[in-house]
């Protein structure tokens, strides 16, 4: 079992192409799956609106990760050139 979730991580890490940019962008996923569970909760005092803030957070993580891949290169292997 443990060896399934090393390799399953190893897997995610290489889908990175040792990119911060990449990562950034996946976390920003993240943060819009949050932030959508938690519009149930009444976040009326810290954002006024809701709509605007998940569609930034969505369109920033989409431009930042295709931006990011449109002029990279990639070996055979996954790495980058």
């Amino acid at each position: 079992m443990w060896q399934k979730i090393k390799d399953e991580l190893g897997y995610l890490h290489s889908t990175f192409h040792s990119s911060e940019l990449i990562w950034w962008a996946r976390a920003q996923y993240g943060v819009l799956i949050v932030y959508t569970a938690l519009q149930s909760v009444d976040l009326s005092e810290i954002i006024s609106d809701h709509r605007l803030l998940q569609c930034y957070i969505f369109v920033n993580a989409l431009i930042s990760e295709s931006l990011r891949r449109r002029n990279a290169e990639y070996n055979p292997d996954g790495s980058i050139r």
